[in-house]
């Protein structure tokens, strides 16, 4: 199941859902799963669960600050963008649940809870370089997906 803190808020006086449902109409998300008989799908890789801790560990370090947009998708909501353009602070793996720290604005701190998670797969631009990170859980799905995709030596020292 993916969860959200109750009225949490995208910017001040702004409702999350509201905005996303506006959003997510305007967007055309890529799919998760590569076919190799399409050659501008985007490449998956699928991290095996006892390396989820270290890989969600680099990937924060990795990423952490950049711009990105997380939404979600439930069979019986469709997608929804959760926020926009805000930047990374955090994964984490506690338990059974992996954790999401986004900078709210404002000094806020944002937090996006996904419970009992499943599969965690990277999606990758043609020169290897990380896109996006699904996270499943039963049928539903979160994607935290950058503004731009760029390797990490490109945006080294950049605010």
């Amino acid at each position: 199941m993916v969860t959200n803190r109750p009225g949490e808020m995208l910017e001040e006086g702004t409702n999350v859902a509201a905005v996303g449902i506006m959003k997510a109409r305007h967007r055309n998300p890529r799919p998760v799963a590569s076919r190799a008989d399409d050659p501008v799908a985007p490449r998956v890789r699928s991290i095996p669960r006892e390396a989820w801790r270290e890989f969600l560990d680099e990937f924060s370090r990795t990423h952490e600050e950049w711009l990105v947009d997380v939404s979600t998708f439930e069979p019986d909501r469709g997608v929804q963008l959760i926020v926009h353009d805000r930047p990374l602070r955090g994964i984490t793996l506690d338990g059974d649940r992996i954790a999401i720290g986004l900078d709210g604005g404002a000094e806020t701190h944002l937090t996006h809870v996904i419970e009992h998670p499943d599969a965690l797969n990277v999606e990758l631009e043609d020169d290897h370089v990380e896109r996006s990170l699904a996270i499943k859980s039963g049928a539903a799905r979160l994607e935290i997906r950058f503004r731009s995709a760029l390797s990490p030596e490109m945006v080294d020292g950049v605010p």
